[in-house]
């Protein structure tokens, strides 16, 4: 009664429906399953085991109820909202605001307020004609309040703030080479979900052959024209290919496990045929003529070193003198002719450090250490950079190669295994023949559908180790 509510062309009543059916549903299945089922375990304690597996299964059903398929698309532009890509750009906003925090306390000026209680051991006093005359008192209070302008400080100022963005920036750029991994690694489980796909048709396929062939061979066998040992081979065959077919699913069920980590309801990727990756364009040849700069994990160690480069300068120019400007207001009590007095005061302060006991060329040291040590992991990072650019393009252009070279194998073989079938019907040729050929059919179709999704794999680790962001127009 609510299906004509809920298929209704209004912004009101299909939402509200919709709510309703569901409710319906999972109520129906409580009321009728999961109720007597507890009761039968509470009460009764017949069965237990079979409702206690009911009970249970019943609980890890009802969790993959909002399970759903992620098409490339989504997993592409979603790769932003897993957990770990949030937690880099809260990491990020963390970063900056420690940056806007010291480019504030280099420039922006201090308020304070004072009080001190003064308490002295005796009271001063005024040499006058007559003897000593008390002046003040024992015990006053005295305060303020003092606003501080830096002028000029080069330490801060000049390389401290310019040291600490750079160090924010290089940050940035490994996270973001760390949020590129999450997307290249969503993508490349989903291809791989495909391509187990795709191996478990094709053993389905090579098991609904065999059925067929089983079923022939078992009328030969009747009509007394084969034996039963024929019989026995494609048994034995059958078991190996359902065995298989479990292995592929486990393989399937692990991927599918790993993608739970960034996407809790994540059941399957949306099913693109082979046809789909066989005529396109690799990931490669479509994005090469993007501009390519530097990997960001490169791009992070160029700024931390220059970040490093402008913290030596902050050590040496804490040598210079600092320079501030103070105003400050002041009230005490102290005085005796006058209950309270208060006055403006305003000052150029220059501080000098002439001598810190060699924490400065200490920590100086410590930076020309640390810059050499990043100078040479860049220098690593693009040999290596350099070194899988070449490997991956020749691995990308042979797996082309034998996608080519296995799919017309492929195709020659299926047109002997044709032959071979019907020679075996004629009794030209055993079934030892049949099975071999067969075989050799579905290794060639296997290693054509491996070809095939390992070259789109190769492109995408070729993409993301030549630092070029993974569009999701390659997958559309």
């Amino acid at each position: 009664g609510l299906l004509p509510l809920a298929f209704e062309n209004s912004t009101l009543w299909p939402p509200m429906a919709w709510a309703m059916i569901s409710g319906l549903v999972v109520s129906t299945i409580l009321s009728l399953f999961f109720l007597p089922a507890s009761y039968e375990l509470l009460f009764r304690k017949s069965n237990s085991t079979f409702i206690l597996a009911s009970v249970v299964g019943l609980f890890l059903i009802l969790p993959t109820a909002n399970a759903r398929e992620y098409s490339f698309s989504e997993l592409t532009a979603g790769s932003s909202q897993t957990d770990q890509w949030m937690a880099n750009d809260k990491l990020n906003e963390a970063d900056e605001a420690g940056y806007n925090g010291a480019w504030r306390a280099s420039f922006m000026p201090k308020l304070s307020a004072s009080f001190e209680r003064v308490m002295n051991d005796r009271g001063l006093f005024l040499q006058g004609i007559d003897g000593p005359v008390p002046y003040g008192k024992n015990a006053y209070n005295f305060g303020g309040v003092q606003l501080e302008q830096p002028l000029f400080n080069a330490s801060s100022m000049l390389f401290g703030v310019t040291s600490q963005e750079k160090k924010m920036l290089a940050q940035k750029e490994a996270r973001n080479h760390e949020n590129e991994k999450i997307r290249l690694d969503l993508l490349v489980g989903a291809l791989g979900l495909l391509q187990l796909q795709e191996q478990i048709n094709l053993q389905q396929r090579l098991k609904e052959n065999l059925l067929t062939q089983y079923k022939e061979v078992d009328r030969l066998y009747r009509q007394g024209k084969t034996g039963g040992g024929d019989l026995i081979k494609i048994e034995v065959e059958q078991v190996r290919v359902s065995r298989f077919m479990i292995e592929l699913r486990e393989q399937q069920n692990q991927i599918r496990e790993k993608m739970k980590i960034h996407f809790a309801d994540f059941e399957g990727v949306t099913s693109k045929d082979l046809d789909f990756f066989v005529k396109r364009d690799d990931p490669v040849t479509q994005l090469s003529s993007r501009a390519r700069g530097a990997r960001a994990d490169i791009r992070s160690l160029e700024l931390s070193i220059d970040s490093l480069d402008q913290a030596q300068g902050a050590t040496k120019a804490s040598y210079l003198p600092n320079l501030n400007l103070i105003g400050r207001y002041n009230n005490t009590e102290q005085g005796f002719l006058v209950g309270n007095q208060a006055w403006y005061s305003l000052s150029l302060q220059l501080q000098w450090t002439l001598f810190d006991g060699g924490v400065q060329l200490a920590e100086n040291h410590r930076f020309e250490l640390q810059q050499k040590a990043l100078e040479l992991s860049r220098r690593s990072l693009l040999r290596e950079q350099a070194a899988l650019n070449a490997s991956l393009s020749k691995e990308i252009l042979r797996l082309q190669e034998d996608q080519d070279s296995y799919a017309l194998t492929e195709q020659k073989v299926k047109i002997i295994l044709k032959e071979e079938r019907l020679y075996y019907k004629l009794g030209k040729n055993t079934l030892n023949q049949v099975l071999e050929t067969e075989r050799l059919w579905i290794d060639q179709k296997s290693k054509h559908i491996d070809s095939v999704f390992n070259r789109w794999k190769k492109g995408l680790e070729y993409l993301y180790s030549q630092g070029i962001e993974i569009d999701e127009k390659i997958f559309e």
